[in-house]
């Protein structure tokens, strides 16, 4: 089997085509030029394998993807993730953070690669508790000209409406679900 469609091979297929991760990243950007934001700092699993398809059971190790309105996205990840990056991703530039290294440092470097030095308004996640508040306050530090602006609507809009294909993986999710339940049922006796 040769799931993936990074620079590696995987034993895990894609649950979507390439062109709905195209489609998910177009609507996010043009919610983004919509509101003015020039870089979205997605920092939530869920919204990063939105965007990405990348996902992870190592979610608690320090992770972001920076989204700039135009040009390539960009990974921030341990160095033993990098590998799913590169495996399940579309996107596949990103630097690591080494168990020595600063998570901010790094951060920063590939913030500017992402292209916040010319940002005039950067988004990111107020809801949800993954970006270490020393990383916020250290990129509101760095990129001091930009302004910082709460954008989980970004992602939250995106996501509400679903597409064929989310659709179809969903009903098909529910029909194994029953049969699971059918079978459970089935095989209840006193």
């Amino acid at each position: 089997m040769s799931g993936g469609w990074g620079n590696i091979e995987t034993p895990i297929d894609p649950p979507f085509a390439p062109s709905e991760f195209e489609a998910r990243l177009a609507q996010a950007r043009a919610t983004m030029a919509s509101g003015g934001i020039d870089l979205l700092i997605v920092s939530s699993p869920e919204n990063i394998y939105y965007l990405t398809g990348y996902r992870t059971t190592g979610y608690y190790v320090y992770q972001l993807f920076l989204l700039p309105r135009e040009g390539e996205g960009w990974f921030v990840t341990s160095k033993l993730e990098h590998t799913n990056v590169l495996g399940l991703s579309r996107v596949t530039n990103g630097l690591t953070v080494g168990m020595m290294d600063s998570s901010l440092e790094v951060t920063i470097r590939a913030a500017e690669k992402a292209g916040a030095s010319d940002a005039a308004r950067i988004g990111y996640e107020e809801r949800g508790f993954w970006i270490p508040p020393e990383i916020l306050d250290g990129l509101r530090d760095r990129f001091g000209q930009a302004a910082f602006v709460p954008a989980g609507y970004v992602l939250e809009r995106a996501r509400a409406i679903k597409s064929p294909a989310e659709i179809a993986c969903i009903r098909e999710a529910a029909r194994i679900a029953s049969l699971g339940v059918r079978a459970g049922l089935d095989a209840v006796a006193p």
